[in-house]
Protein backbone atom coordinates (compact mmCIF):
# COMPACT_ATOMS: atom_id res chain seq x y z
CA UNK A 1 0.00 0.00 0.00
CA UNK A 2 2.56 2.33 1.27
CA UNK A 3 4.74 1.69 -2.42
CA UNK A 4 1.96 2.97 -4.68
CA UNK A 5 1.54 5.91 -2.88
CA UNK A 6 5.00 6.98 -2.73
CA UNK A 7 5.07 6.08 -6.76
CA UNK A 8 1.80 8.55 -7.05
CA UNK A 9 3.25 11.19 -5.24
CA UNK A 10 6.65 11.31 -7.27
CA UNK A 11 4.47 11.47 -10.69
CA UNK A 12 2.44 14.31 -9.06
CA UNK A 13 5.78 15.93 -7.95
CA UNK A 14 6.94 15.02 -11.31
CA UNK A 15 4.30 16.98 -13.22
CA UNK A 16 4.16 19.58 -11.04
CA UNK A 17 7.34 20.54 -11.71
CA UNK A 18 7.15 19.98 -15.46
CA UNK A 19 3.64 22.28 -15.42
CA UNK A 20 5.75 25.25 -13.10
CA UNK A 21 8.72 24.94 -16.08
CA UNK A 22 6.27 25.47 -18.71
CA UNK A 23 4.78 28.51 -17.38
CA UNK A 24 7.90 29.83 -16.24
CA UNK A 25 9.63 29.79 -19.88
CA UNK A 26 6.43 30.85 -21.49
CA UNK A 27 5.78 33.85 -19.18
CA UNK A 28 9.50 34.36 -18.68
CA UNK A 29 9.42 37.74 -20.90
CA UNK A 30 7.82 39.75 -19.07
CA UNK A 31 9.14 39.39 -15.33
CA UNK A 32 12.67 39.58 -17.03
CA UNK A 33 13.90 42.84 -15.81
CA UNK A 34 14.24 45.81 -18.00
CA UNK A 35 17.19 48.08 -18.95
CA UNK A 36 16.63 51.61 -18.65
CA UNK A 37 17.92 53.02 -21.56
CA UNK A 38 17.15 56.33 -24.16
CA UNK A 39 16.05 56.63 -27.62
CA UNK A 40 19.50 58.03 -28.71
CA UNK A 41 21.13 54.98 -27.45
CA UNK A 42 18.70 52.83 -29.02
CA UNK A 43 18.62 54.75 -32.39
CA UNK A 44 22.51 55.12 -32.38
CA UNK A 45 23.62 51.43 -31.07
CA UNK A 46 20.23 49.33 -32.06
CA UNK A 47 22.48 46.03 -32.09
CA UNK A 48 23.87 46.27 -28.41
CA UNK A 49 19.85 46.18 -27.42
CA UNK A 50 18.73 44.29 -29.86
CA UNK A 51 15.62 41.73 -28.09
CA UNK A 52 16.70 43.30 -24.67
CA UNK A 53 13.15 44.22 -22.61
CA UNK A 54 13.86 47.72 -22.40
CA UNK A 55 12.89 51.01 -20.03
CA UNK A 56 12.84 54.28 -22.84
CA UNK A 57 11.28 57.79 -21.99
CA UNK A 58 10.67 60.04 -24.49
CA UNK A 59 7.34 61.59 -26.22
CA UNK A 60 4.68 59.77 -27.74
CA UNK A 61 3.81 60.83 -31.57
CA UNK A 62 1.27 59.73 -34.11
CA UNK A 63 3.05 59.60 -37.52
CA UNK A 64 0.30 59.44 -40.27
CA UNK A 65 2.91 58.93 -43.10
CA UNK A 66 4.05 56.76 -45.08
CA UNK A 67 1.58 54.54 -42.53
CA UNK A 68 -0.05 55.38 -39.21
CA UNK A 69 2.73 54.87 -36.38
CA UNK A 70 3.13 55.81 -33.29
CA UNK A 71 6.99 57.39 -32.42
CA UNK A 72 9.02 57.39 -29.01
CA UNK A 73 10.90 60.91 -29.99
CA UNK A 74 13.96 61.97 -28.42
CA UNK A 75 16.65 65.10 -29.87
CA UNK A 76 15.49 64.02 -33.04
CA UNK A 77 15.41 60.37 -33.25
CA UNK A 78 12.10 58.20 -33.10
CA UNK A 79 11.59 54.38 -32.07
CA UNK A 80 8.17 52.58 -33.75
CA UNK A 81 6.00 51.71 -31.14
CA UNK A 82 4.30 48.34 -31.90
CA UNK A 83 1.99 46.10 -30.16
CA UNK A 84 0.02 48.26 -27.93
CA UNK A 85 -3.75 49.60 -28.28
CA UNK A 86 -3.67 52.47 -30.36
CA UNK A 87 -6.85 54.07 -28.70
CA UNK A 88 -4.64 54.65 -25.64
CA UNK A 89 -1.27 55.61 -27.80
CA UNK A 90 -3.82 58.28 -29.31
CA UNK A 91 -4.80 59.31 -26.22
CA UNK A 92 -1.08 60.06 -24.84
CA UNK A 93 0.20 61.47 -28.24
CA UNK A 94 2.27 64.47 -27.75
CA UNK A 95 3.06 63.49 -23.65
CA UNK A 96 6.30 62.26 -22.13
CA UNK A 97 5.95 58.94 -21.41
CA UNK A 98 7.39 55.42 -20.76
CA UNK A 99 7.82 52.48 -22.38
CA UNK A 100 8.35 49.16 -21.61
CA UNK A 101 8.85 46.56 -24.16
CA UNK A 102 10.94 44.26 -26.08
CA UNK A 103 13.47 45.97 -28.50
CA UNK A 104 13.90 45.06 -31.85
CA UNK A 105 15.70 45.98 -35.16
CA UNK A 106 14.21 44.98 -38.24
CA UNK A 107 15.32 45.76 -42.27
CA UNK A 108 11.51 46.27 -42.95
CA UNK A 109 10.76 48.56 -39.69
CA UNK A 110 13.98 50.00 -38.46
CA UNK A 111 13.73 50.41 -34.66
CA UNK A 112 10.76 49.25 -32.76
CA UNK A 113 9.40 48.66 -29.24
CA UNK A 114 6.82 45.45 -28.85
CA UNK A 115 5.78 47.49 -25.91
CA UNK A 116 3.76 45.89 -22.71
CA UNK A 117 3.28 49.25 -20.89
CA UNK A 118 3.28 52.70 -22.17
CA UNK A 119 2.20 55.36 -19.61
CA UNK A 120 2.72 59.35 -19.19
CA UNK A 121 5.42 60.32 -17.10
CA UNK A 122 4.11 63.70 -16.08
Amino acid sequence: MTRPFLYAAIVLLALFVLAAAVLLEQGGGSSQAAVSVSVHDLSTAPAAHDGDRVTVSGVLRFAPEPEEQFLLTADGLGILIFGYDESLLRALDGRNVTVIGRFGVSERDGVYIDADSVTAAD
